[in-house]
């Protein structure tokens, strides 16, 4: 449990701002339900912040900010966002969603794929953020992510020519008829995006880890706000 006696709210927004990120299939989703089953967390901006964060339509966003500085790009660098694309205004923007969410708890909670490759501009935007960054064995990841491109009941929004979820920088570049080899390398750039960025990641958990040991893995993160 988080116990607001041992910890100290250090935001201008007056609350802890937590960032899970992870390529999606890597278990963001679990640990999301793992997190908003406590009664200090709250998530206000589903479905994974894409309204709050401008992402939508997700794979090629055209709302603010995420999405109007993917299209200043030409979708050429895929969600990749840096330091350089800080804006003030979409500082602002952000902040006053953040308040209009009027969250009452001492964590506000987001869970967003698309930030596995935004860290540094999240960070320059939030810099008292905690990120925690998912990861899981490529095998299980690919598998799992291949049945996007299999129609089937449940299967919910399918791949946009030819494809589907997080863009790293380099995606026009692995796009393949050969959607597992095209998975694969999705899977190595965008986590060799987080291990780039890793300086601003306060915590990288393993899928099966989390599985095995989720208590564990909760107090890990709450402890991430302990004074020293």
């Amino acid at each position: 449990m988080f116990d607001l006696k041992k910890h100290k709210v250090r935001s201008k927004l007056d609350m802890n701002l937590l960032i899970v990120t992870g390529l999606q299939k890597s278990g963001t989703s679990l640990l999301n339900r793992m997190l908003m089953g406590q009664s200090c967390v709250s998530n206000p901006f589903l479905p994974e912040g894409k309204f709050f964060w401008g992402d939508d339509p997700p794979f090629s966003p055209k709302a603010s900010p995420c999405g109007e500085l993917y299209q200043k790009h030409l979708g050429k660098r895929g969600h990749y966002l840096g330091e350089s694309d800080f804006r003030a205004s979409d500082e602002r923007l952000l902040m006053s969603r953040v308040e209009h969410a009027k969250i009452k708890t001492p964590i506000l909670m987001n869970k967003n794929p698309y930030n596995s490759v935004r860290i540094k501009w999240i960070k320059k935007i939030f810099p008292d953020a905690k990120v925690v960054s998912m990861f899981r064995n490529p095998h299980a990841n690919v598998f799992s992510l291949l049945k996007k491109y299999i129609d089937h009941d449940n299967r919910g929004i399918g791949p946009e020519n030819g494809w589907w979820g997080v863009k790293p920088k380099n995606w026009q570049e692995i796009l393949s008829d050969n959607k597992i080899e095209q998975l694969a390398k999705q899977w190595q750039s965008v986590n060799q995006q987080i291990l780039n960025d890793i300086n601003d990641v306060d915590l990288l958990i393993e899928y099966s880890d989390l599985c095995s040991n989720p208590n564990t893995y909760l107090q890990k993160i709450f402890s991430l706000w302990e004074d020293n």
